[in-house]
């Protein structure tokens, strides 16, 4: 199994994520810039680990994996072909997958970091243009423009 994203999933994943985010810290853009950021860790990890957890799932969600936290940094997963493993997922890493699954493949260039790492541009952008508008505006924006791919 390819675990490779397209720029489709990269950008169903993204917004999947803006949802989930905004459930639970409100239209906030600062909050999800905050939580997003990388520099503060030595690891380079997110500030928050759950905004990092929580991007993986939501791409993971694109592919038809579902997944159960089950403690510290262990997570099982169930793919679309009814596999079950338990993985440890590492802050701002590419899981490290069992044999048999690939990281990219043709037609799904872009790993959860290189996904991450295109998101988190795209909403500091967003950001620095002074846009009004929160985390619903940075939603559309995206949904609307046909980010990622007419920024590749």
């Amino acid at each position: 199994m390819d675990m490779g994203f397209s720029a489709l999933e990269i950008r169903d994943g993204s917004l999947l994520f803006l949802e989930k985010f905004e459930t639970t810290a409100g239209d906030d853009l600062t909050t999800l810039i905050g939580d997003t950021d990388r520099s503060v860790w030595a690891d380079g990890g997110t500030t928050d680990p759950a905004a990092w957890f929580n991007w993986i799932r939501c791409l993971w969600l694109m592919k038809g994996i579902s997944s159960v936290w089950k403690g510290g940094q262990k997570v099982e997963v169930q793919t679309d072909t009814g596999d079950l493993a338990v993985l440890e997922w590492l802050p701002c890493r590419n899981t490290d997958w069992p044999p048999g699954y690939d990281a990219v493949a043709v037609g799904r260039p872009f790993t959860e970091l290189s996904g991450f790492e295109m998101f988190v541009s795209a909403l500091r952008e967003f950001d620095s243009r002074g846009t009004a508008g929160g985390i619903k505006q940075f939603r559309s924006n995206l949904s609307d423009s046909g980010w990622p791919s007419v920024h590749l």
